[in-house]
């Protein structure tokens, strides 16, 4: 499936329009793992390989990882009942991985605090507020100035955590926060999503009213990502039996919108022809339940006809036990990039595609209206609730 880009420059003057026209209150920045990669911060999946070799895990990783299809959650909580379910170890290798020591900034973490007020993210680091800190203390700045990098933090799993004070500046971190709590394993996600409506409420009332732009955001997460889906679907619903009622002017109670940021090279990726031959010169195609399109590059595209687990016992015996590893990596990460961008369809997300890590914050400064004279005011939208 391809995922219809439209040209950034569209997407960023069609939120500009909507923010001058008070359409919008405000855009707020949806932050995840690969904004701190340059921190040397893990994504999801580093932090359960650092897991697993810190607590001393005897399983064979990589069959733990096939097994689960790479879902980190559950592969986090079966590393912490194997090596005894020891709660002060897990929270020590929490801590000593995301201390602030190792936590600085990079220059996103400054563009975004520079152009937007608000902020959520799932990363447990402080990099925005190791940057509001160092501005509060700018000698170059005045104490008016430096006042407008007060801030506050709402942080899960506490009551705080409430969209009535999602205000002013503020950071919200849906997951936890560095020694404070984490949302990483099953179990924390269980209490999360499912044994509380925290997050979601949360959710649900910032989706209603903001437009919300995703960066750093892998949506590998599954529980976040049905959760999301779940609210959106639902708001949807709302507006089109408001719309039966009331006519055109039902459209105004949609969402706001989603978007999100995602390298151009990552939308479309396929099975290039060298790859195709290193897998299948060795196997009868007819003999296995997996299909292939190929468009005008020569590039092949893979349709499972079964279970993964399936086709793998079909391959085994056809295909050299590295290639067939190999091609099994490869089908996992070619099945989620799917299943992202048909999310990215289903909900009607808007994708802004970038080359490299520098185009992001670049992007994000075109698209909010910054005052010519920083120290006069942050930018010029009003700053409403």
């Amino acid at each position: 499936m391809s995922t219809t880009i439209r040209p950034n420059s569209e997407i960023i003057n069609e939120i500009r329009d909507n923010l001058i026209s008070g359409t919008f209150p405000d855009v707020i920045p949806f932050v995840g793992a690969g904004s701190s990669f340059p921190l040397n911060l893990p994504s999801w999946k580093d932090l359960v390989v650092d897991y697993f070799k810190a607590v001393n895990c005897q399983l064979d990783f990589d069959q733990l990882r096939r097994r689960y299809s790479e879902d980190w959650a559950i592969i986090a909580d079966v590393i912490f009942s194997e090596t005894g379910e020891s709660l002060e170890e897990y929270m020590r290798f929490m801590s000593e991985r995301f201390h602030p020591d190792s936590c600085r900034f990079t220059d996103l973490h400054m563009t975004i605090v520079e152009n937007y007020q608000r902020v959520i993210t799932t990363n447990y680091d402080t990099a925005f507020e190791e940057v509001l800190l160092r501005k509060q203390k700018d000698p170059n700045y005045s104490a008016e100035a430096k006042a407008r990098f007060n801030y506050s933090a709402l942080v899960y799993p506490s009551t705080d955590l409430n969209p009535i004070n999602f205000h002013g500046r503020c950071l919200a971190y849906l997951h936890g926060r560095h020694e404070s709590s984490y949302v990483f394993r099953k179990r924390e996600y269980d209490l999360a999503y499912e044994n509380s409506d925290t997050i979601e409420t949360f959710l649900k009332a910032v989706i209603q009213k903001f437009p919300l732009i995703f960066l750093g955001f892998s949506f590998e997460d599954k529980v976040f990502r049905l959760t999301l889906e779940k609210i959106v679907r639902k708001e949807k619903l709302k507006a089109l039996e408001v719309q039966k009622v009331h006519g055109d002017v039902g459209k105004l109670r949609d969402i706001p919108g989603l978007y999100v940021m995602i390298r151009q090279s990552e939308i479309n990726e396929k099975l290039s022809e060298d790859e195709f031959h290193n897998f299948f010169s060795d196997v009868n195609l007819a003999e296995i339940s997996v299909s292939f399109t190929r468009d005008s590059d020569g590039n092949y595209e893979i349709v499972l006809n079964q279970d993964i687990k399936k086709i793998v016992n079909e391959l085994t015996p056809l295909m050299d036990s590295e290639k067939l590893e190999e091609f099994q990596d490869w089908i996992i990460k070619n099945e989620k990039r799917k299943q992202r961008n048909q999310y990215f369809k289903s909900l009607n997300f808007e994708v802004i595609g970038y080359s490299n890590h520098s185009d992001v914050a670049t992007l994000l400064e075109e698209i909010m209206i910054k005052s010519v004279d920083f120290e006069e005011g942050l930018n010029n939208l009003p700053d409403t609730a």
